[in-house]
């Protein structure tokens, strides 16, 4: 017999104002903007009409710092929880994209995605990343750099966060 759907713990597709989401620039001139995309690669959300993306209507900028995070996600009580989250990338393949990072709930850092794991170069369309998450509070954090080179590319985009 297989088991049945994973029940759905945290959900978020940008449609409703992304409440208690936080962003957060250090350095640079691109910041991540909630809305509809409208940059020569991407023209569309993955659903709905919103999404997040680092500068919605133009390329990057040079030397970029900016976090998106989550809110306190409380997964305490989750068996097995996992992340899922669809994502559009055109940046520098090998030096530019995003990290992603779990951070506890008082943002010391749990966990981060590994080089190879990173999110750079060109997607072709929206692609689905998964991965565990731990049974604790949480805050997920998708963290775009850049370096002072050019050229620049859209950036990346996020869209359908998931935790069952």
């Amino acid at each position: 017999e297989q088991p049945g759907p994973r029940p759905v713990i945290y959900s978020e597709d940008f449609e409703s104002g992304a409440e208690s989401w936080e962003t957060i620039t250090s350095s640079g001139d691109t910041h991540w903007e909630r809305g509809e995309p409208s940059s020569p690669k991407l023209m569309t959300a993955h659903s709905g009409k919103h999404l997040y993306g680092t500068n919605l209507d133009a390329p990057y900028t040079n030397d970029v710092v900016a976090s998106l995070r989550s809110p306190i996600i409380d997964l305490s009580a989750a068996v097995r929880p996992r992340l899922s989250f669809w994502y559009f990338v055109d940046t520098t393949f090998g030096f530019e994209g995003v990290q992603l990072r779990i951070l506890d709930e008082k943002g010391n850092l749990l966990w981060k995605n590994e080089v190879e794991d990173n999110f750079w170069g060109m997607s072709d369309g929206w692609r689905e990343y998964e991965r565990p998450l731990p049974s604790t509070a949480i805050r997920i954090e998708w963290l775009f750099l850049s370096d002072d080179r050019v050229p620049k590319g859209e950036g990346f985009f996020l869209d359908d966060v998931v935790i069952e």
